[in-house]
């Protein structure tokens, strides 16, 4: 990105492939990656279709519609979002998971790097989503995750609302398939009860 912000401060404003042909003689980088490049906010394009600087008088480049993905899906009102998930190991050592760009369009994320996030009730540290230019991040779910019993491999929904920007999840297991409850039953505890089974793998 720093590549792409310096020939451009150097060069002035270029057309996208001349600009892309410049970048690579200096940086090593994938025709992939300097089209998300196009997406920081530093980066916009002319009335004539240059590639320029913000700073400079261009207008902001924002990502068209990506196409929703089966494990997503949002209410008519267009208030609520779920998203489907599971625990994996990035969850469990509390890494940020990689999901759609197709959520972060959808809630006005479309450019880079933009930052919302969602409050969670009896919790200080809210979820948080992430748009780079190469993909969109959700954070902080394991403690949600240990909180409602689940382990590796649990599937769950993570519900978000746009009006007043809080989060929650849903266990979302087969019971008799459940990670979980397999491992409870070892114990003879009882697993979180199945829900938000709406949203089908």
């Amino acid at each position: 990105m720093e590549a792409l912000v310096a020939v451009l401060t150097e060069l002035g404003p270029l057309p996208k492939d001349a600009l892309f042909v410049k970048v690579g003689e200096r940086y090593p980088v994938t025709l992939w990656r300097l089209h998300q490049c196009l997406l920081d906010d530093r980066v916009g394009i002319t009335e004539d279709g240059l590639i320029e600087l913000v700073a400079r008088g261009a207008t902001p480049i924002e990502e068209s519609e990506p196409a929703r993905p089966a494990r997503m899906a949002v209410d008519p009102a267009g208030n609520v979002f779920g998203v489907r998930l599971t625990v994996d190991k990035d969850i469990l050592r509390g890494s940020g998971v990689v999901v759609s760009s197709w959520l972060t369009w959808q809630l006005g994320m479309r450019q880079a790097p933009m930052v919302r996030t969602f409050s969670i009730a009896g919790h200080p540290t809210p979820i948080v989503l992430k748009r780079a230019t190469s993909a969109a991040q959700i954070s902080s779910l394991r403690v949600l995750v240990k909180e409602n019993g689940m382990v590796g491999g649990c599937e769950f929904v993570l519900f978000l609302r746009t009006d007043d920007s809080t989060a929650r999840i849903e266990h979302a297991c087969t019971p008799h398939i459940c990670p979980a409850a397999i491992e409870s039953a070892r114990t003879d505890v009882r697993p979180p009860g199945a829900s938000a089974l709406e949203l089908s793998p």
